[in-house]
């Protein structure tokens, strides 16, 4: 038995009634368990009763609230990271509160990691779905550096078991009775069975990250020393997960599509011609999107969605290959400016899009490259030179972009603060 005030742990993370994770140790105080969070005064402490608890079920959910420390995800790790996987990510409501919600990852772009200064920095973005928090129901994109891996291992913690063990005998004391309520406030889903000196509910205004590893002074987390995966294991994995994943739209498993975003299309192209044409060149037969344009917009966008990661890779290499460059009627070069991977369906993904999928008919349009206005230019011909200049110079262009979405949060931040 642990004497009062003697026993205490950490290494865990605990859902606060703000449904976030945080850092916490656990104490026990005879029957009364002392919750503590990481960086956050003793003000702040959860206190539970063990006579508080009227069920079975609550004890249940109670204990659902704790779970082993989530770890950083590292950067050479973005190939691990499925779509349909849960993750703890961090979300910020300001420049001084920094929140970790539990989100299931819908997508992912995959774009070239940086190698600065001989560190690899992946670039990807994640495109995930928060399950809690303030934006819960909502996707938003994410970076690596704020997602951490959710440990499902089961916990092995001396002081919570010997509390639960308390509970559940005076759970089974007040059965024996036939009494099942409780003294004092009852817990409830939203206070999860706290009972706090004062009902003095924690402040959150200045809390900041429950991790330890995450630098108050940068947007990006510190490298957690948590146990990764050896690069002979990462190797074997990332060639096991390429096997499935090209095997999914073959053998009934977990479902993927891919999308290739597509930028510099002509205003007004047909997705059905634009998918003719793509059939012409590589019998494949993908839906395509096309997404309403502003007016002053010189350019419109568009996606094309597939089923089957072996056509992904096919398509990709005929739309990116550096021997060709695919030029419009008004001699726009298509660009290729993402890929994105997701579970299940990416459903309607734009109001009034027309879409082509394998069961559409072609119906009595002519044949192909000519109707749609697209074509291909061969290197080393004086077409090929000036469609290569014109596609480094609308790349320059959404560099440029870039640069300036990345200003305009960093003067958002600032006036948030």
């Amino acid at each position: 038995m642990f004497s009062a005030g003697a026993a205490a742990s950490g290494d865990l993370e605990f859902r606060s009634d703000d449904n976030a994770w945080y850092n916490v140790t656990v104490k026990l105080e005879g029957d009364v368990l002392r919750i503590s969070y990481s960086e956050f005064a003793g003000e702040h402490d959860n206190i539970f009763t063990a006579n508080h608890f009227r069920s079975s079920s609550e004890l249940s959910d109670f204990e659902g609230r704790f779970r082993p420390l989530s770890r950083q995800l590292q950067d050479f790790e973005c190939p691990n990271i499925d779509p349909g996987m849960p993750v703890c990510a961090s979300y910020s409501s300001r420049a001084d509160d920094v929140r970790f919600y539990d989100a299931l990852v819908e997508g992912v772009d995959y774009l070239e990691h940086s190698y600065a200064n001989g560190e690899e920095e992946c670039l990807c973005n994640f495109i995930i779905f928060w399950q809690n928090g303030p934006n819960s129901g909502n996707f938003a994109i994410s970076s690596i550096a704020n997602i951490c891996e959710i440990q499902f291992s089961k916990i092995n913690d001396a002081v919570l078991e010997t509390f639960f063990r308390k509970v559940r005998e005076k759970i089974q004391t007040k059965m024996n009775r036939g009494d099942t309520s409780s003294e004092g406030r009852p817990p409830t889903h939203n206070d999860g069975g706290v009972y706090q000196k004062d009902d003095c509910r924690p402040k959150l205004k200045s809390r900041l990250s429950f991790f330890g590893r995450m630098n108050q002074d940068t947007r990006r987390a510190k490298r957690s020393s948590g146990m990764v995966k050896s690069c002979e294991d990462q190797q074997t994995l990332n060639r096991r997960k390429s096997e499935v994943i090209k095997q999914d739209a073959d053998i009934g498993g977990m479902k993927y599509q891919y999308m290739i975003l597509l930028e510099n299309l002509d205003k007004g192209i047909s997705p059905v011609k634009l998918a003719k044409f793509l059939h012409g060149e590589t019998l494949i037969l993908p839906r395509v999107y096309i997404f309403p344009c502003l007016t002053y917009e010189l350019y419109a966008r568009g996606a094309v969605v597939l089923n089957c990661r072996t056509n992904l890779e096919k398509l990709c290499d005929f739309l990116d290959n550096p021997d060709h460059v695919i030029l419009s009627s008004q001699g726009r070069p298509l660009v290729v400016t993402g890929r994105v991977a997701r579970h299940e369906t990416f459903g309607t993904m734009a109001a009034g899009a027309m879409v082509l999928d394998s069961e559409n008919k072609f119906g009595n349009e002519k044949d192909g490259r000519v109707c749609c206005g697209l074509k291909v230019v061969r290197l080393g011909t004086k077409e090929y030179s000036t469609a290569k200049h014109l596609k480094e110079l609308f790349m320059e262009f959404l560099s440029h972009q870039r640069r300036l979405h990345q200003r305009l949060a960093m003067e958002e931040s600032n006036i948030a603060v």
